[in-house]
């Protein structure tokens, strides 16, 4: 799916001017839990994968800058790992499944799903 086509069907439908669109539509991508993914999957590693850079390179400038967000909260720190165990699991949600919006400026979004 292109970048286009995502950002049209995530806002086009949207009556209320806002942003919108459901997290399913999102380019993703996918780690397995496994032990010896203990210590978290490096955040510039997540951008290049969801092709939100196209260099390591470009993610850390993008995330110093302060253009990188994990479930909306800003990142500044180049080195951030994302851990499954730092986020709070809702009940309804499967513990098989743990997922986190990763955004890159105001336009470019994707998922990091650990399954």
């Amino acid at each position: 799916k292109s970048v286009k086509d995502t950002a049209s069907s995530l806002f086009e439908n949207n009556q209320s001017g806002g942003a919108g669109g459901k997290l399913e539509d999102l380019p993703r991508v996918s780690y397995a839990l496994l032990p010896n993914l203990s210590n978290g999957v490096l955040l510039v590693d997540v951008m290049v994968g969801l092709n939100m850079a196209k260099s390591k390179s470009e993610a850390r400038r993008l995330i110093k800058g302060g253009g990188a967000r994990i479930d909306g909260v800003q990142i500044f720190n180049e080195s951030e790992y994302i851990l499954p165990v730092k986020k709070e699991v809702k009940e309804e949600e499967s513990m098989k499944e743990i997922s986190f919006k990763i955004s890159a400026g105001k336009k470019r979004h994707g998922l990091l799903v650990f399954s």
